[in-house]
């Protein structure tokens, strides 16, 4: 009635979003590159293990590098645990705006120079126009609308997207 807009993504990209393996899946449909997740940990599957929880975007339980018995431990702590492949990388975060028409306004990216518990405490603002360009291209597939954070690595010039928060 006044003509006030809630400016977020449908309620569809945030359900994928806010799902980490809902968000897995959609970007190996989509052939996004992204973290292997595996809904439950398997011995043979994977070298290290990044165990979090699967929804939301809390990152006060997590577990960065752990061994297979370390995983199988820190699981216990969980409620809807997911596995994911520990990698290195640089992390970094983007901060994106798109517009109505879903088309992109604009966007930052930082590298993550100090991380605690998965929170960046220190970052620091950085121009490449090859990354930036394969993040937009990656990011059509999802018709975002509002504000975005993007969690990724770069590694040899390559995106490897984390996870995506579709909010402030």
């Amino acid at each position: 009635k006044r003509n006030i807009f809630v400016s977020v993504s449908d309620y569809s990209i945030i359900k994928i979003c806010l799902d980490k393996l809902k968000f897995f899946q959609f970007c190996k449909k989509n052939k996004i590159p992204t973290i292997k997740t595996l809904e439950t940990i398997n011995e043979n599957k994977l070298k290290k293990y990044v165990i979090k929880e699967r929804y939301g975007s809390s990152s006060k339980n997590i577990g960065i590098n752990l061994t297979y018995k370390k995983s199988i431990k820190f699981l216990k702590h969980l409620d809807n645990p997911i596995c994911q492949e520990y990698i290195k990388g640089k992390e970094i975060s983007i901060d994106a705006y798109y517009n109505k028409q879903k088309s992109l306004i604009g966007m930052v990216m930082r590298e993550r120079n100090l991380i605690k518990y998965g929170e960046s405490k220190i970052s620091s603002i950085f121009k490449n126009k090859i990354i930036e360009s394969k993040i937009k291209r990656e990011l059509i597939k999802f018709k975002f609308f509002g504000h975005i954070n993007i969690q990724a690595f770069i590694i040899k010039n390559k995106v490897v997207f984390i996870e995506i928060n579709p909010r402030f």
